[in-house]
């Protein structure tokens, strides 16, 4: 009997993710592998890119604080943000 659910429930998720397939076709048109894979690995590179500059602005905020005096003694090019 457990077996018996368990395959109505995969053909139930198979049935769930044809249809969302199909949907997608015809409201975006078919893609080949490649170019979803290219476009999801764009988008992640995107999101990490935005998140180190995230990060090197948290780190970085805090630090005239850290440096105390010194930080007054830098030259402005040293102290204004790197060009990427």
């Amino acid at each position: 009997m457990d077996i018996a659910k368990g395959e109505k429930v995969e053909a139930e998720l198979t049935h769930l993710i044809e249809r969302r397939h199909d949907q997608r076709v015809v409201e975006e048109g078919h893609r080949p592998s490649e170019e979803m894979y290219e476009e999801s690995t764009r988008r992640y590179q995107e999101q990490m890119r935005v998140r180190a500059r995230y990060e090197w602005h948290l780190y970085h905020r805090h630090m005239p604080k850290g440096c105390g005096g010194r930080w007054k003694s830098l030259p402005p090019t040293t102290r204004s943000r790197p060009r990427s």
